[in-house]
């Protein structure tokens, strides 16, 4: 059924907005999924949650699951290691992004791998749990640098809710500026 809901982005919306509350959960635990299983598109995740809870409460709910999945993920690499990582990820995108992130791990680095657009940042977490890095010094930059994309696609899709065209293309202008 989630790949049903994941394909189906209509019925996806209509489930969560005939369930409330629970939408909420979903959005959330959506989040934290398409983090550790790094093949879920979290962009259709943030327009969702904007679209569906409206912009704060979208935004909220979008980046918790994304820094809850981020924390799994991390501790994942940590403690289950290499092997375990190399089921969720592909070997050579884990060995290029491991390249850049051992010659990088100081804290502006990390936030500069973060921003950089198509980067795949699920992987990023899983090569820097590969490290001896300081959870803390990954954590705290890569939650900042993650603060400008969802809060874009979040209010985006709050704007497509109330069909405010305005809104939606300065959304969508911010959200050019920040791949450039």
């Amino acid at each position: 059924p989630l790949m049903y809901y994941l394909n189906n982005y209509e019925e996806f919306k209509l489930l969560l907005k005939k369930n409330g509350k629970i939408a909420i959960f979903i959005i959330y635990f959506l989040q934290i999924l398409q983090v550790v299983i790094a093949f879920i598109p979290s962009d259709l995740i943030n327009l969702s949650a904007g679209y569906i809870l409206g912009a704060p409460l979208g935004f909220i709910v979008s980046y918790l699951g994304l820094i809850s999945g981020t924390i799994i993920s991390f501790y994942i690499a940590r403690y289950l290691g290499k092997n375990i990582v190399l089921k969720l990820v592909k070997k050579d995108t884990l060995e290029k992004i491991s390249a850049k992130v051992n010659s990088s791990l100081s804290i502006p680095n990390i936030f500069i791998l973060s921003i950089i657009p198509f980067m795949p940042r699920d992987v990023l977490v899983y090569a820097l749990g590969l490290t001896d890095i300081n959870p803390k010094k990954f954590l705290i930059p890569y939650s900042i640098s993650r603060i400008p994309l969802v809060f874009i696609l979040t209010f985006t899709g709050n704007s497509l809710l109330n069909n405010n065209d305005f809104i939606f293309y300065f959304f969508i202008f911010s959200l050019i500026i920040l791949v450039l």
